[in-house]
Protein backbone atom coordinates (compact mmCIF):
# COMPACT_ATOMS: atom_id res chain seq x y z
CA UNK A 1 0.00 0.00 0.00
CA UNK A 2 1.19 3.51 -0.80
CA UNK A 3 2.53 5.17 2.43
CA UNK A 4 0.41 8.31 2.09
CA UNK A 5 -2.71 6.28 1.43
CA UNK A 6 -2.04 4.15 4.48
CA UNK A 7 -1.49 7.24 6.68
CA UNK A 8 -4.78 8.71 5.44
CA UNK A 9 -6.59 5.47 6.22
CA UNK A 10 -5.06 5.29 9.70
CA UNK A 11 -6.27 8.86 10.38
CA UNK A 12 -9.73 7.89 9.19
CA UNK A 13 -9.76 4.84 11.45
CA UNK A 14 -8.76 6.96 14.45
CA UNK A 15 -11.58 9.41 13.76
CA UNK A 16 -13.96 6.47 13.47
CA UNK A 17 -12.73 5.15 16.80
CA UNK A 18 -13.47 8.50 18.45
CA UNK A 19 -16.98 8.30 17.02
CA UNK A 20 -17.44 4.84 18.50
CA UNK A 21 -17.65 3.00 15.18
CA UNK A 22 -14.25 1.35 15.05
CA UNK A 23 -14.21 -2.34 14.06
CA UNK A 24 -13.00 -4.91 16.56
CA UNK A 25 -10.28 -6.06 14.16
CA UNK A 26 -7.40 -3.60 13.86
CA UNK A 27 -5.60 -2.94 10.58
CA UNK A 28 -1.93 -3.82 10.81
CA UNK A 29 0.51 -1.48 9.08
CA UNK A 30 2.71 -3.13 6.44
CA UNK A 31 6.28 -3.65 7.60
CA UNK A 32 8.70 -0.97 6.39
CA UNK A 33 12.42 -1.71 6.86
CA UNK A 34 13.79 1.08 9.09
CA UNK A 35 16.78 1.47 6.80
CA UNK A 36 14.54 2.47 3.87
CA UNK A 37 13.98 6.01 5.16
CA UNK A 38 17.71 6.56 5.57
CA UNK A 39 18.34 5.20 2.08
CA UNK A 40 15.79 7.62 0.62
CA UNK A 41 17.44 10.53 2.44
CA UNK A 42 20.84 9.51 1.08
CA UNK A 43 19.56 9.46 -2.49
CA UNK A 44 17.83 12.82 -2.07
CA UNK A 45 21.05 14.29 -0.69
CA UNK A 46 23.14 12.77 -3.47
CA UNK A 47 25.16 10.80 -0.91
CA UNK A 48 25.74 7.92 -3.30
CA UNK A 49 28.79 6.45 -1.56
CA UNK A 50 26.95 5.98 1.73
CA UNK A 51 23.90 4.65 -0.07
CA UNK A 52 26.00 2.08 -1.93
CA UNK A 53 27.73 1.08 1.33
CA UNK A 54 24.36 0.68 3.07
CA UNK A 55 22.82 -1.49 0.36
CA UNK A 56 25.98 -3.57 0.03
CA UNK A 57 25.92 -4.49 3.73
CA UNK A 58 22.26 -5.51 3.82
CA UNK A 59 21.54 -9.23 3.83
CA UNK A 60 21.02 -10.30 0.18
CA UNK A 61 17.49 -11.49 0.96
CA UNK A 62 16.64 -8.10 2.49
CA UNK A 63 17.96 -5.91 -0.34
CA UNK A 64 14.99 -6.11 -2.75
CA UNK A 65 12.50 -5.28 -0.01
CA UNK A 66 14.60 -2.39 1.29
CA UNK A 67 14.99 -0.91 -2.19
CA UNK A 68 11.24 -1.23 -2.87
CA UNK A 69 10.47 0.43 0.48
CA UNK A 70 12.89 3.25 -0.40
CA UNK A 71 10.98 3.72 -3.66
CA UNK A 72 7.68 3.84 -1.73
CA UNK A 73 9.06 6.70 0.36
CA UNK A 74 10.46 8.55 -2.65
CA UNK A 75 7.20 8.11 -4.54
CA UNK A 76 5.25 9.57 -1.62
CA UNK A 77 7.42 12.67 -1.62
CA UNK A 78 7.86 13.63 -5.26
CA UNK A 79 6.80 12.85 -8.82
CA UNK A 80 8.14 9.66 -10.36
CA UNK A 81 9.96 11.65 -13.06
CA UNK A 82 12.07 13.23 -10.31
CA UNK A 83 13.08 10.13 -8.38
CA UNK A 84 13.80 8.06 -11.51
CA UNK A 85 16.18 10.76 -12.68
CA UNK A 86 17.94 10.63 -9.29
CA UNK A 87 18.42 6.88 -9.70
CA UNK A 88 19.59 7.26 -13.28
CA UNK A 89 22.08 9.92 -12.21
CA UNK A 90 23.52 7.60 -9.56
CA UNK A 91 23.78 4.78 -12.11
CA UNK A 92 25.47 7.01 -14.70
CA UNK A 93 27.92 8.30 -12.11
CA UNK A 94 29.12 4.92 -10.83
CA UNK A 95 27.95 2.06 -13.11
CA UNK A 96 28.41 -0.04 -9.95
CA UNK A 97 26.33 -3.18 -9.23
CA UNK A 98 24.18 -1.80 -6.41
CA UNK A 99 23.46 1.42 -8.30
CA UNK A 100 22.52 -0.71 -11.31
CA UNK A 101 20.12 -2.89 -9.34
CA UNK A 102 18.51 0.05 -7.52
CA UNK A 103 17.98 1.84 -10.82
CA UNK A 104 16.58 -1.39 -12.28
CA UNK A 105 13.99 -1.62 -9.50
CA UNK A 106 13.12 2.02 -10.11
CA UNK A 107 12.76 1.57 -13.88
CA UNK A 108 10.32 -1.30 -13.41
CA UNK A 109 8.16 0.75 -11.06
CA UNK A 110 8.39 3.82 -13.27
CA UNK A 111 7.34 1.83 -16.34
CA UNK A 112 4.25 0.50 -14.55
CA UNK A 113 3.30 3.98 -13.39
CA UNK A 114 3.48 5.21 -16.97
CA UNK A 115 1.78 2.12 -18.34
CA UNK A 116 -1.00 1.26 -15.88
CA UNK A 117 -1.16 -2.11 -14.15
CA UNK A 118 -4.38 -3.21 -15.80
CA UNK A 119 -2.77 -3.40 -19.23
CA UNK A 120 -1.83 -6.94 -20.23
CA UNK A 121 0.50 -8.24 -22.92
CA UNK A 122 3.18 -6.20 -24.65
CA UNK A 123 3.66 -2.52 -23.93
CA UNK A 124 0.75 -0.73 -25.64
CA UNK A 125 1.52 1.98 -28.18
CA UNK A 126 -0.43 4.58 -26.21
CA UNK A 127 1.87 4.28 -23.18
CA UNK A 128 4.30 6.80 -24.59
CA UNK A 129 8.00 7.13 -25.06
CA UNK A 130 8.82 7.34 -21.33
CA UNK A 131 7.36 3.91 -20.66
CA UNK A 132 8.98 2.27 -23.67
CA UNK A 133 12.37 3.82 -22.86
CA UNK A 134 12.10 2.59 -19.26
CA UNK A 135 11.44 -0.95 -20.48
CA UNK A 136 14.42 -0.83 -22.85
CA UNK A 137 16.66 0.53 -20.11
CA UNK A 138 15.42 -2.07 -17.62
CA UNK A 139 16.25 -4.92 -20.02
CA UNK A 140 19.72 -3.46 -20.59
CA UNK A 141 20.49 -2.97 -16.90
CA UNK A 142 19.23 -6.47 -16.13
CA UNK A 143 21.74 -7.89 -18.61
CA UNK A 144 24.52 -5.81 -17.06
CA UNK A 145 23.71 -6.88 -13.51
CA UNK A 146 23.34 -10.57 -14.38
CA UNK A 147 26.66 -10.50 -16.24
CA UNK A 148 28.27 -9.44 -12.97
CA UNK A 149 26.30 -11.70 -10.61
CA UNK A 150 24.61 -14.48 -12.65
CA UNK A 151 23.66 -16.48 -9.54
CA UNK A 152 22.04 -13.63 -7.60
CA UNK A 153 18.63 -15.03 -6.60
CA UNK A 154 17.07 -11.62 -5.93
CA UNK A 155 18.17 -10.41 -9.35
CA UNK A 156 16.91 -13.56 -11.07
CA UNK A 157 13.56 -13.05 -9.32
CA UNK A 158 13.46 -9.44 -10.53
CA UNK A 159 14.17 -10.69 -14.05
CA UNK A 160 10.70 -12.30 -14.00
CA UNK A 161 9.10 -8.96 -13.15
CA UNK A 162 11.11 -7.32 -15.93
CA UNK A 163 9.76 -9.93 -18.35
CA UNK A 164 6.18 -9.09 -17.36
CA UNK A 165 6.86 -5.35 -17.45
CA UNK A 166 8.29 -5.57 -20.96
CA UNK A 167 5.53 -7.91 -22.16
CA UNK A 168 7.87 -10.81 -22.95
CA UNK A 169 6.38 -14.19 -23.98
CA UNK A 170 5.73 -16.80 -21.29
CA UNK A 171 8.63 -18.85 -22.70
CA UNK A 172 11.04 -16.10 -21.60
CA UNK A 173 9.62 -16.21 -18.07
CA UNK A 174 9.92 -20.00 -18.02
CA UNK A 175 13.58 -19.85 -19.03
CA UNK A 176 14.32 -17.23 -16.38
CA UNK A 177 12.44 -19.19 -13.73
CA UNK A 178 14.55 -22.24 -14.59
CA UNK A 179 17.71 -20.21 -14.00
CA UNK A 180 16.35 -19.07 -10.64
CA UNK A 181 15.45 -22.60 -9.55
CA UNK A 182 18.94 -23.79 -10.42
CA UNK A 183 20.23 -21.33 -7.81
CA UNK A 184 17.35 -21.25 -5.28
CA UNK A 185 14.74 -23.97 -5.94
CA UNK A 186 12.46 -22.82 -3.07
CA UNK A 187 12.65 -19.06 -3.67
CA UNK A 188 9.23 -17.84 -2.54
CA UNK A 189 9.05 -14.38 -4.23
CA UNK A 190 10.34 -15.96 -7.45
CA UNK A 191 7.52 -18.51 -7.44
CA UNK A 192 4.99 -15.74 -6.78
CA UNK A 193 6.42 -13.75 -9.71
CA UNK A 194 6.23 -16.75 -12.04
CA UNK A 195 2.67 -17.45 -10.90
CA UNK A 196 1.69 -13.91 -11.85
CA UNK A 197 3.49 -14.20 -15.19
CA UNK A 198 1.28 -17.20 -16.00
CA UNK A 199 -1.85 -15.06 -15.55
CA UNK A 200 -3.94 -15.00 -18.75
CA UNK A 201 -3.29 -11.27 -19.09
CA UNK A 202 0.39 -11.99 -19.72
CA UNK A 203 0.00 -14.83 -22.19
CA UNK A 204 -0.63 -17.64 -19.71
CA UNK A 205 -3.89 -19.37 -18.83
CA UNK A 206 -5.88 -20.59 -15.86
CA UNK A 207 -4.73 -24.13 -16.59
CA UNK A 208 -1.07 -23.21 -16.90
CA UNK A 209 -1.14 -21.13 -13.74
CA UNK A 210 -2.93 -23.78 -11.68
CA UNK A 211 -0.82 -26.63 -13.07
CA UNK A 212 2.39 -24.78 -12.20
CA UNK A 213 1.13 -23.95 -8.71
CA UNK A 214 0.05 -27.51 -7.91
CA UNK A 215 3.30 -29.00 -9.19
CA UNK A 216 5.50 -26.62 -7.21
CA UNK A 217 3.37 -26.91 -4.06
CA UNK A 218 3.55 -30.70 -4.19
CA UNK A 219 7.34 -30.56 -4.53
CA UNK A 220 7.79 -28.25 -1.52
CA UNK A 221 8.50 -29.79 1.90
CA UNK A 222 5.78 -29.65 4.55
CA UNK A 223 5.88 -26.41 6.50
CA UNK A 224 7.19 -24.35 3.57
CA UNK A 225 5.28 -21.27 2.30
CA UNK A 226 5.30 -22.71 -1.23
CA UNK A 227 2.84 -25.36 -0.07
CA UNK A 228 0.25 -22.56 -0.30
CA UNK A 229 0.95 -21.85 -3.97
CA UNK A 230 -2.06 -23.73 -5.37
CA UNK A 231 -4.37 -21.89 -2.95
CA UNK A 232 -2.89 -18.59 -4.15
CA UNK A 233 -3.57 -19.61 -7.74
CA UNK A 234 -7.17 -20.45 -6.86
CA UNK A 235 -7.70 -17.06 -5.24
CA UNK A 236 -6.31 -15.36 -8.36
CA UNK A 237 -8.75 -17.37 -10.49
CA UNK A 238 -11.61 -16.34 -8.19
CA UNK A 239 -10.77 -12.64 -8.50
CA UNK A 240 -10.58 -12.92 -12.29
CA UNK A 241 -13.93 -14.67 -12.50
CA UNK A 242 -15.52 -12.12 -10.19
CA UNK A 243 -14.19 -9.27 -12.35
CA UNK A 244 -16.02 -10.64 -15.41
CA UNK A 245 -19.38 -10.09 -13.66
CA UNK A 246 -20.83 -13.18 -15.35
CA UNK A 247 -21.92 -14.84 -12.12
CA UNK A 248 -19.39 -17.67 -12.34
CA UNK A 249 -17.60 -16.54 -9.20
CA UNK A 250 -20.71 -17.12 -7.06
CA UNK A 251 -20.17 -20.89 -7.11
CA UNK A 252 -16.38 -20.85 -7.40
CA UNK A 253 -15.65 -22.12 -3.89
CA UNK A 254 -18.26 -24.89 -4.20
CA UNK A 255 -15.90 -26.79 -6.50
CA UNK A 256 -14.42 -29.72 -4.50
CA UNK A 257 -11.05 -29.32 -6.28
CA UNK A 258 -10.85 -25.68 -5.19
CA UNK A 259 -11.74 -26.55 -1.59
CA UNK A 260 -9.17 -29.36 -1.60
CA UNK A 261 -6.37 -27.05 -2.78
CA UNK A 262 -7.25 -24.57 -0.03
CA UNK A 263 -7.39 -27.11 2.80
CA UNK A 264 -4.23 -28.92 1.69
CA UNK A 265 -2.38 -25.63 1.28
CA UNK A 266 -3.35 -24.51 4.78
CA UNK A 267 -2.50 -27.83 6.43
CA UNK A 268 0.89 -28.14 4.72
CA UNK A 269 1.97 -24.51 5.09
CA UNK A 270 1.09 -22.20 7.95
CA UNK A 271 -0.90 -24.80 9.92
CA UNK A 272 1.92 -27.35 9.77
CA UNK A 273 3.99 -27.94 12.94
CA UNK A 274 7.03 -27.67 10.67
CA UNK A 275 6.23 -24.08 9.61
CA UNK A 276 9.10 -21.74 10.57
CA UNK A 277 8.98 -18.99 7.92
CA UNK A 278 7.89 -16.06 10.10
CA UNK A 279 8.26 -13.62 7.19
CA UNK A 280 5.22 -15.21 5.54
CA UNK A 281 3.12 -16.13 8.59
CA UNK A 282 0.85 -13.04 8.71
CA UNK A 283 0.20 -13.00 4.99
CA UNK A 284 -0.68 -16.70 4.90
CA UNK A 285 -2.87 -16.53 7.99
CA UNK A 286 -4.89 -13.72 6.42
CA UNK A 287 -5.14 -15.46 3.05
CA UNK A 288 -6.26 -18.78 4.50
CA UNK A 289 -8.67 -17.25 7.02
CA UNK A 290 -10.52 -15.73 4.06
CA UNK A 291 -10.28 -18.73 1.76
CA UNK A 292 -11.23 -21.34 4.36
CA UNK A 293 -14.29 -19.24 5.18
CA UNK A 294 -15.27 -18.88 1.53
CA UNK A 295 -14.83 -22.60 0.86
CA UNK A 296 -16.92 -23.66 3.86
CA UNK A 297 -14.16 -25.06 6.07
CA UNK A 298 -15.76 -23.54 9.16
CA UNK A 299 -13.62 -25.12 11.90
CA UNK A 300 -10.38 -24.43 10.05
CA UNK A 301 -11.46 -20.86 9.26
CA UNK A 302 -12.04 -20.21 12.96
CA UNK A 303 -8.53 -21.46 13.74
CA UNK A 304 -7.02 -19.26 11.03
CA UNK A 305 -8.97 -16.23 12.27
CA UNK A 306 -7.81 -16.87 15.83
CA UNK A 307 -4.22 -16.79 14.56
CA UNK A 308 -4.77 -13.18 13.39
CA UNK A 309 -4.94 -12.17 17.06
CA UNK A 310 -7.34 -9.28 16.55
CA UNK A 311 -5.49 -7.69 13.63
CA UNK A 312 -5.58 -8.03 9.85
CA UNK A 313 -3.71 -7.00 6.74
CA UNK A 314 -5.42 -5.02 4.00
CA UNK A 315 -5.46 -8.01 1.66
CA UNK A 316 -7.20 -10.26 0.91
CA UNK A 317 -9.99 -8.67 2.96
CA UNK A 318 -10.20 -5.46 0.94
CA UNK A 319 -10.93 -7.54 -2.14
CA UNK A 320 -13.90 -9.09 -0.30
CA UNK A 321 -15.48 -5.80 0.82
CA UNK A 322 -19.21 -5.42 0.15
CA UNK A 323 -19.92 -1.92 1.48
CA UNK A 324 -18.17 1.47 1.51
CA UNK A 325 -17.47 0.99 5.22
CA UNK A 326 -15.75 -2.34 4.56
CA UNK A 327 -13.79 -0.84 1.68
CA UNK A 328 -12.55 1.93 3.98
CA UNK A 329 -11.42 -0.51 6.68
CA UNK A 330 -10.84 -4.24 6.00
CA UNK A 331 -11.33 -4.89 9.72
CA UNK A 332 -15.08 -4.64 9.12
CA UNK A 333 -14.83 -7.51 6.62
CA UNK A 334 -13.05 -9.68 9.20
CA UNK A 335 -15.67 -8.77 11.82
CA UNK A 336 -18.43 -9.79 9.40
CA UNK A 337 -16.70 -13.11 8.71
CA UNK A 338 -16.34 -13.75 12.44
CA UNK A 339 -20.02 -13.07 12.90
CA UNK A 340 -20.99 -15.39 10.04
CA UNK A 341 -18.88 -18.20 11.48
CA UNK A 342 -20.39 -17.69 14.93
CA UNK A 343 -23.88 -18.00 13.47
CA UNK A 344 -22.92 -21.19 11.63
CA UNK A 345 -21.52 -22.64 14.83
CA UNK A 346 -24.64 -21.63 16.77
CA UNK A 347 -26.92 -23.22 14.18
CA UNK A 348 -24.85 -26.40 14.25
CA UNK A 349 -25.05 -26.55 18.07
CA UNK A 350 -28.79 -25.87 18.12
Amino acid sequence: MHPLRFKAEVLGHRLAALAGVRPRTRLRAPFVPPVAGRMASMLLAGDHDTLRFTIKHLHPDARPGAIEAMLDILDAGERCDRWIERLRAWYRESREFHATTACLHGLVRYAWQKRGRDEGGRVPAHCGEDCRDACIDAARLLDEALAEQPDNAGLLCLSLTVARTCGEPVAVSAERFGRLCAVAPLHVPGHHAMLENLDPRWGGSDGAQLGFARERAAAAPDGHPLCALAARAQFSRYLRQRATADGAAESFFHDPAVAADIEAGWRRSVASPAFREETWRDELNNLFAAMLYLSGHVAHARLALAALDGTCLAEPWQALARTPRETAHPGWVVDRVRGDLALVEKDAAG
